[in-house]
């Protein structure tokens, strides 16, 4: 069975990377960041999600890469955007012989 591609709509940690921040700064941006990922779902269970946002088409394993694993508490939605479906070969640019 091929893999649903999702979009995960999440909650994430993030860090300040300055040095130095007021109290009243720290109050306003004192919650996380909602963040949206995309790609193909391989694992959605009660521990999390894990969506890879490449498929390696060459290979015939259906091997995947560029995992986003997001921890279950941190997951606002979940949503198929499409069924995957095989690449369509391209039409042949010739045009048919006359008869």
């Amino acid at each position: 069975m091929d893999p649903k591609f999702v979009s995960v709509v999440w909650d994430d940690a993030w860090a300040d990377t300055h040095e130095s921040v007021s109290q009243e700064d720290a109050h306003m941006k004192h919650k996380a960041t909602l963040m949206e990922t995309r790609g193909w779902l391989l694992v959605d269970n009660d521990v999390g999600v894990s969506v890879f946002n490449e498929r390696c088409l060459d290979e015939g394993d259906g091997s995947f890469r560029g995992r986003t694993f997001v921890p279950r508490a941190m997951i606002r939605t979940v949503t198929i955007i499409s069924s995957p479906r095989k690449p369509r070969k391209k039409p042949d640019p010739t045009p048919p012989a006359p008869s």
